[in-house]
Parts: structure tokens; C-alpha cells; sequence
């Protein structure tokens, strides 16, 4: 499997990295579902689009 390198967003990565602790956390726990791209919500696990395609 070949590995997928986008290095105009590991700023934006290491950015949100330093201010949350977690690239994720922050969209999961919004409520704003249809803001933060999340497509579905589970038990275990959730669905987002990227927002920086």
C-alpha cells in the first residue's frame, strides 16, 4: 500500500496538535455536527469528511 503525503497540511496538523492535544477531540466533542463535517457518530467509532482536501 502506498502511503499518501500532503505536506502543505502538517502545519495545520502540528497547529492543532499544540492548541488541543488532539487533531480529533475537539470535532467530537462539538455538538456542531454539520460544521466540523461529521457524517455519523457510533459507540465506538465516527465518520468525518476532511476539511482540508
Amino acid at each position: 500500500m502506498d502511503r499518501l503525503w500532503s505536506p502543505w497540511r502538517h502545519d495545520c496538523l502540528k497547529q492543532e496538535t499544540k492548541e488541543n492535544g488532539c487533531v480529533f477531540c475537539p470535532i467530537l466533542q462539538s455538538e456542531n455536527d454539520a460544521d466540523n463535517y461529521v457524517v455519523h457518530r457510533a459507540l465506538e467509532n465516527s465518520v468525518f469528511l476532511n476539511r482540508h482536501p
